[in-house]
């Protein structure tokens, strides 16, 4: 009888307990738009490591096409004049989401770009992220 206590004890703790552990970050990217999530999303700070971000920056414009990946800009001191340094064709592209109010920023994501990983629009992995050679 002690065993079935435990059970009802441990049984919604191991449904609830184990949510999603990038709930919040799911939730502030889909605050920028909510189909940021659709496929993988490499997430380019504007403000780091100068060489990664400007190779990154490059494939993905290069690429934007045939990568089947978001990518989102964030950590944007001057708006107006990132909008100046990118080309405003690969700006307006539907894969290409711009963090005008820096919503992630707090989230320290650090200084190079990173991918993360989703599945169904859940958030399954965080990486650095690098151009593929």
């Amino acid at each position: 009888m002690k065993s079935v206590r435990l059970l009802f004890i441990f049984i919604p703790i191991l449904l609830f307990g184990c949510t999603n552990e990038f709930k919040s970050f799911e939730n502030e990217l889909l605050s920028i738009d909510e189909n940021i999530l659709e496929r993988d999303l490499i997430i380019i700070p504007k403000e780091g490591c100068t060489g990664c971000i400007l190779n990154v920056t490059y494939y993905a414009e290069q690429n934007i096409d045939s990568i089947n990946k978001n990518v989102l800009f964030t950590v944007i001191q001057d708006l107006k004049l990132f909008r100046l340094k990118v080309d405003s064709a690969f700006l307006s592209h539907d894969q290409v989401f711009i963090d005008e109010k820096n919503v992630i920023k707090s989230r320290n994501i650090g200084i190079y770009p990173i991918l993360v990983e989703t599945d169904d629009g859940k958030i399954i992995s965080v990486s650095e992220f690098s151009v593929p050679n």
